[in-house]
């Protein structure tokens, strides 16, 4: 013998009423009308009054159809509606009360759903039937309606994230009376007599929500009510006035707000990079950081937090400064022969993708000689060159770098520059040099030479050609440092040298004589012939 639990439905005769399943369903099964014979078996459930009562059943649908061993005035009645197989009864009578059962298919997996069909109005054989048995009931309506657990202003507490149970009890009547819960007057369950429980897991976003509970029989025009406001804790919330990423551009001013909102209300809300605390505020949904002028060193990530008696919360926002690159030049002077011989333009700055123009080679007088070619990487690779004119590479060589970011002067483009010093080689005689040189000193020579070189003289020399060497008791010599004119890559650039005056006295001064100056440095040495002749002689 099964026992079920069911719902007690209410008909008028001649009322029409589909009875419905929350699953497809396999059978429908229905009170026994007539002898059914094998097909039949009995339910036991406990009546309105608490009474245990057998209900024998039969088989009304199979398979979404209405089932032909019923009677004929039955099989008439019954329809079968929808994709989940609802059984439709019409024309109810008397013959029609008893109870009506859902067996569901395997994969639904939920409770069958039981139907005891009672009629409103007793016809005279029940009456007498009842009256005889003694148990006529008189109609009774739920009465003191109350919900657990409310605060003396209608509230019920509750925690986000902490299961709550919302009870409603009513003192039952006669017949039974259907509960429903209803959350800003929307259905969200029902159930019964005398007690429903509705049991869920609050959120933030319930907070406020009216809840109310209704107890309402079949005699009752509207139902009794009874509604409570949630009060639920939660923690913080935090919204950002700025995007995951804020990008500034340095020198400019900005405000980062975050707003916060909670219940029990904030204690605490601050900024903070890293570990330091920026600025905060007690008992304030609002806060703001003011940073006027900002530099590259503000690049980082700022945190808000804000905390309550429930917990904390967090967001963060990334700033990234832009700022124009800072450029380093690293090279190494030339001490010694090498055909690598690079300059390498190092640009640091916000965004990190550069424009590299070309380089600029200019004197120590700040005169331009030549421009080199741009290039992608920023380094410079010289051009090989003969070691006898790889002096001209000496000089000022300047990098122009731009990211599209202007410095405070409102400059796209910066530029850094370096002295690049080549110390090998001999020193070099000037091409202002003079081949043929005369003085009317009388009884003296003077000859003068006007020498370049990245490295100190340390040695200088003269003697006549094809005579021996003069002699040191009537050589005098000075020396003077100078500015010169010398040609570098084609550009005549002023330079540093240094004039060196050979005065050659006693000598027996009769003709035109060459002589032959010879200068040193650590590298090498260099000559350089030069014709005296008398004042006012001519040589062809």
């Amino acid at each position: 013998m099964k026992k079920v639990d069911y719902y007690v439905t209410y008909f008028s005769t001649g009322q029409a009423i589909t009875l419905k399943c929350n699953c497809k369903v396999s059978f429908w099964n229905g009170p026994v009308v007539t002898n059914m014979g094998s097909g039949t078996f009995p339910v036991t459930i406990i009546d309105i009054y608490g009474n245990p009562k057998v209900w024998n059943v039969t088989i009304y649908m199979y398979g979404g159809k209405v089932v032909h061993t019923l009677p004929e005035k039955l099989f008439k009645r019954l329809n079968v509606i929808g994709g989940n197989f609802d059984l439709h009864i019409k024309n109810l009578s008397s013959s029609d009360e008893g109870l009506y059962i859902c067996d569901l298919k395997e994969y639904c997996l939920m409770q069958q759903s039981s139907y005891l069909l009672q009629n409103k109005y007793f016809d005279n054989q029940l009456l007498e039937h009842i009256l005889l048995d003694n148990i006529f009931q008189i109609s009774v309506l739920p009465s003191k309606l109350e919900i657990l657990n409310v605060t003396h202003n209608n509230t019920v507490n509750g925690k986000e994230n902490c299961p709550l149970n919302l009870v409603c009890l009513v003192e039952s009547g006669k017949p039974p009376e259907v509960l429903r819960w209803r959350k800003n007057g929307i259905l969200i369950s029902q159930g019964g007599p005398s007690k429903l429980v509705y049991s869920f897991v609050p959120m933030k976003t319930d907070h406020q929500s009216v809840f109310t509970c209704e107890a309402q029989n079949t005699d009752m025009e509207k139902p009794l009510t009874k509604s409570v406001h949630l009060n639920i804790k939660y923690k913080p919330s935090i919204k950002i006035n700025v995007s995951n990423t804020l990008n500034m551009v340095e020198g400019e001013t900005t405000n980062i707000c975050c707003v916060a909102w909670s219940n029990p209300k904030l204690t605490l809300i601050s900024w903070h990079k890293g570990d330091k605390e920026l600025v905060s505020a007690f008992n304030n949904s609002l806060l703001c950081y003011k940073m006027s002028n900002v530099s590259r060193h503000d690049t980082g990530n700022y945190v808000c937090s804000s905390q309550n008696e429930i917990g904390e919360a967090f967001s963060e926002t990334s700033l990234i400064i832009s700022y124009p690159p800072v450029i380093n030049i690293r090279y190494r002077n030339l001490t010694e022969y090498s055909s690598n011989r690079e300059i390498r333009c190092l640009a640091q700055g916000e965004p990190n993708s550069y424009n590299y123009f070309k380089w600029e080679h200019q004197s120590m007088f700040n005169e331009h000689i030549r421009y080199l070619g741009e290039t992608d990487d920023g380094i410079l690779r010289l051009p090989e060159m003969k070691i006898s004119n790889i002096y001209q590479d000496t000089g000022f060589y300047i990098c122009n770098v731009s990211n599209g970011i202007p410095d405070y002067g409102g400059n796209v483009f910066q530029q850094d520059r370096a002295y690049y010093l080549v110390s090998i080689g001999p020193p070099v005689f000037v091409a202002a040099n003079k081949r043929i040189q005369d003085n009317n000193i009388e009884a003296s020579v003077a000859i003068k030479v006007k020498v370049y070189s990245t490295s100190a003289i340390i040695c200088h020399n003269i003697e006549e050609v094809g005579n021996m060497s003069v002699k040191l008791q009537y050589l005098e010599v000075r020396t003077k440092y100078i500015l010169l004119k010398e040609n570098f890559h084609d550009a005549i650039v002023t330079v540093n040298g240094l004039e060196i005056i050979f005065v050659l006295n006693g000598l027996n001064l009769h003709g035109s004589r060459k002589f032959s100056v010879t200068v040193c440095n650590s590298y090498g040495e260099s000559s350089f012939d030069v014709i005296w002749k008398p004042f006012g002689m001519f040589i062809s």
